[in-house]
């Protein structure tokens, strides 16, 4: 076998080849070791083991010095040949041979004690019916040093227990019943002062006795459960109940109020191809309503004060015009005569005070057309109420517009429960 090692300086050379060479002397081979230098050759002799040093033959460049290399080393080894004890010998590689399967067998052993450690590492605890991971187990033990600790007095017959395992059963048992109340340990009582009102205490008592009695009808099966407790799911609830609170009002109203409540509600139950179309109708005048309503609340913060029906009254509806455009109210006519048309006129107040600019008599102008609206409505309700079985009004006064807006809101809550669709 021949083997070719070719490395720069300073790469491992000086001790790879020992190690090389000690290991076919020990396989009892001859190895010849060659090199361009004589140097490298005396390095690697003064490396080998000091007990095969001996044995390695250097034929350098000087041949007289090779020779005496030669001479020693055939020496020493006859040396060497003369006091070999053959038995003892065979005595020590026996014992060696036996020192070896001793380490083989502990290193066996070894290994099935880490196979073990591996799976006490890997496989979980159970303690109390619940599984718990090593890593887990050890990263308690670690937190909780220093305060739980290995008891390592010396403990004797003398220091007998004054509690029994049926004891440590009950203690474990009570532990886990007081678990949800360990929190509170270490809490301080609160002051009398920090408590709400008396009465708030008892609005938060009654609230509390109701959610038990909730509760109680969940379990009992009386009330359906909640699917589940999102803020969602709650506003739901709420819209629900408003909706049944609706309901419930509706139906009292019906028991007890107007008595068309009834039969517009029974009309809207029969099915007829012209109904949509009175709806649809209907539900135009109740848009024209409550914007009606609205425009007249612009006049709560600024009233007008004026006599009835002055909506009728084409001559000062004109007088009024005029004095929005900066004229006379009643023309060259109104110079000498007109008394009564002039002493109305001049009743006109906005809150207290008698309009004098412009502004104030076009914000006259304005609540007079909305009386006349309110007649206009009134006129198109009794129109169309009768062929909706609702109630119509007797008078056409521009008061009752309040009331028609509230019947046309009842009538709506009642097409919705109803589910009516135009």
């Amino acid at each position: 076998m021949v083997w070719w090692y070719k490395a720069h300086q300073a790469q491992g050379k000086h001790i790879l080849l020992p190690n090389i060479i000690a290991h076919y002397f020990a396989l009892g081979k001859r190895v010849l070791v060659t090199s361009m230098k004589e140097s490298a050759l005396t390095v690697l002799r003064d490396k080998l083991p000091e007990e095969i040093r001996p044995l390695a033959i250097s034929l350098l460049s000087n041949e007289q010095e090779g020779m005496k290399q030669f001479e020693y080393a055939i020496d020493r080894i006859s040396s060497e040949i003369q006091v070999i004890n053959k038995n003892a010998y065979r005595e020590e590689i026996i014992h060696l041979e036996q020192k070896i399967d001793e380490l083989h067998g502990k290193l066996a052993s070894i290994d099935r004690k880490v196979t073990e450690w591996a799976k006490k590492n890997l496989n979980p605890i159970i303690l109390d019916k619940e599984s718990i991971m090593p890593v887990d187990a050890a990263n308690e033990v670690i937190k909780g040093q220093g305060q739980y600790e290995w008891l390592e007095d010396k403990l004797t017959p003398e220091n007998s227990s004054l509690f029994t395992d049926t004891d440590i059963a009950r203690l474990r048992e009570a532990r886990r019943e007081a678990a949800t109340y360990m929190h509170y340990l270490g809490i301080p009582l609160p002051e009398i002062s920090s408590f709400p009102d008396s009465r708030e205490l008892i609005v938060m008592h009654n609230d509390l006795s109701r959610h038990m009695e909730l509760e109680a009808a969940i379990h009992s099966g009386d009330l359906p459960p909640l699917i589940n407790s999102n803020n969602e799911t709650i506003e739901d609830v709420c819209i629900l109940l408003d909706k049944i609170k609706t309901l419930f009002s509706l139906t009292q109203k019906m028991q007890l109020g107007e008595h068309w409540y009834n039969n517009a509600r029974n009309l809207l139950k029969q099915s007829s191809d012209v109904l949509p179309a009175m709806i649809e109708i209907f539900d135009a005048l109740g848009a024209d309503l409550n914007a009606a309503i609205i425009e007249r609340n612009s006049f709560l913060k600024r009233p007008v004060t004026i006599f009835k029906d002055v909506e009728l009254d084409e001559e000062i509806v004109l007088a009024i015009q005029n004095k929005t455009v900066g004229k006379t109210p009643f023309g060259l006519s109104g110079l000498i005569g007109k008394r009564a048309a002039k002493k109305k006129l001049a009743e006109i107040r906005i809150l207290t005070s008698i309009p004098d600019t412009q502004e104030d008599w076009k914000h006259v102008e304005s609540y007079v057309a909305l009386q006349k609206r309110f007649r206009e409505l009134l006129t198109r309700w009794n129109s169309i109420a009768s062929e909706l079985a609702i109630e119509c009004f007797e008078t056409v006064e521009p008061v009752n517009t309040l009331k028609a807006a509230e019947y046309y809101s009842v009538h709506i809550t009642i097409r919705e429960h109803l589910g009516f669709v135009a």
